[in-house]
């Protein structure tokens, strides 16, 4: 009985196909690494650059309303001191 089940089980398979999921997995996987490794290399690309987009967007905002740098641009040292200053606190390995 035994026997006649599992004949019927196998009856359906081609011979020869035992290792094509393995030759599959083995020819995709690299393509599906590489993608992985290009997509989160890509989202550190863009976290990159929306941090930079903020800071630069903050120096903005105190070179705007920066009494020093309004009065003497940016040629002031006070003006370039507070903006040091603003960069350090908001990312310390900026300075």
């Amino acid at each position: 009985m035994f026997k006649k089940q599992i004949g019927s089980w196998f009856s359906g398979r081609a011979l020869g196909t035992s290792g094509a999921a393995a030759v599959e997995l083995s020819l995709l996987l690299p393509v599906l690494v590489v993608l992985a490794l290009g997509v989160s290399d890509y989202g550190a690309l863009m976290g990159g650059a929306a941090s930079l987009e903020s800071a630069t967007r903050s120096v903005a905002e105190y070179a705007r309303n920066s009494p020093a740098c309004a009065a003497g641009g940016l040629a002031d040292s006070n003006c370039i001191t507070g903006i040091n200053s603003l960069v350090t606190t908001i990312r310390p390995e900026f300075s």
